[in-house]
């Protein structure tokens, strides 16, 4: 991520820290549709103007869809727990352990160690629904904690169950079908319309393993706003898909 970030800005980008959208919307111009304009309003209110928008809001996406029609597809937040454990260090480098996925419910993961002081990374794919905006002192459920301490213990012999050495606060956003959502998104005119004056871009609901992808869903982000259309762009991951919820949270099968 961090190499991404100094990719990013030796574009030239400009990058305000810090600061909270309150409202995305269009604003139509007098040459016609062609050259509306989506309007970005930042808490201090300061107002960023351009042809294209795109938003990847992570779980505070919702605010934006709520400006939609179309509401078939969930975006759920849930707090999740990177828990990395004490271990035998030389079985547990990149050449030695290899990134695993235990599929079916609860779902669990693990990578190799990358930094000594760390340990190795094992975790679950799940966690309790949550508030972005009040998400402080939200702790793993004991009973989460108690079920990867018995599959640490039943299954890597040279880990130390007794207790995480380490733990990460993140959030994934969710989708009911683990699916993403790419995909263009109405928004209303300034002037309080209620027809759309602008169609914006939103990457969301990465379900916990979207940061993998992130160069193939830059780059389809990227199209979508510049040229409408990507030459990659799954069915599946349009918000007006049908979806089907699943009965639990999943990384995806291949």
């Amino acid at each position: 991520m961090v190499t991404m970030q100094k990719l990013a800005k030796g574009l030239g980008p400009s990058i305000r820290e810090r600061s909270p959208v309150t409202s995305i919307v269009g604003e139509q111009q007098a040459h016609g549709a062609n050259f509306d304009l989506a309007v970005v309003t930042l808490a201090d209110g300061t107002q960023v103007r351009g042809h294209q928008c795109i938003v990847t809001a992570g779980a505070w996406t919702n605010k934006v869809l709520k400006q939609s029609d179309v509401d078939n597809v969930k975006l759920q937040p849930i707090a999740t727990f990177g828990t990395y454990w004490r271990c035998k260090q030389e079985l547990y480098t990149p050449d030695k352990f290899p990134v695993f996925i235990k599929y079916g419910y609860p779902e669990v993961y693990g990578l190799p160690m990358m930094n000594p002081e760390e340990g190795v990374k094992i975790c679950r794919h799940d966690g309790p629904n949550v508030n972005p905006d009040a998400r402080q002192g939200v702790a793993q459920p004991a009973a989460e904690l108690e079920h990867l301490q018995n599959f640490v213990a039943e299954n890597f012999s040279q880990v130390d169950s007794s207790a995480p050495n380490q733990v990460d606060h993140c959030m994934y956003t969710m989708t009911e079908d683990s699916n993403f959502l790419i995909d263009f998104v109405a928004i209303p005119s300034s002037a309080g319309s209620t027809s759309a004056a602008k169609t914006i871009v939103v990457g969301a609901g990465f379900s916990g393993h979207g940061a993998k992808m992130t160069p193939v869903i830059g780059q389809m982000l990227a199209d979508l706003a510049l040229k409408g259309e990507t030459r990659v762009h799954p069915a599946g991951f349009r918000l007006s898909r049908n979806v089907s919820p699943l009965d639990h949270h999943s990384f995806p099968k291949l």
